[in-house]
């Protein structure tokens, strides 16, 4: 077969689908909860010095009341404790 016999077979190949422009869907922000228990480092003192509670964070409750979101904005580096203590309750002037 030589060129000039061959038929030509090239087509364009037109796509089938069309791309349709699209926004990410993100639920509505659901309105701030007040922490149940905040979050302290223990900073260790000297003997017979009183230990010292850094806020680090706080806990919240979930909606189903079985568990708690634990978000920290320090990480305590030297090891130590970290204790859960309900909030005080804000008094109204």
């Amino acid at each position: 077969m030589t060129s000039s016999t061959r038929k030509k077979t090239d087509k364009t190949i037109e796509p089938t689908a069309t791309v349709v422009e699209t926004q990410a869907v993100t639920p509505p922000p659901s309105p701030a909860k007040a922490p149940a228990l905040i979050a302290y480092y223990a900073i260790p003192a000297p003997k017979g010095q009183p230990t010292v509670l850094a806020p680090i964070g706080s806990a919240i409750a979930h909606d189903d009341g079985a568990g708690f979101t634990l978000q920290l904005h320090l990480m305590p580096t030297a090891g130590g404790q970290v204790i859960l203590r309900m909030p005080k309750a804000n008094k109204a002037a």
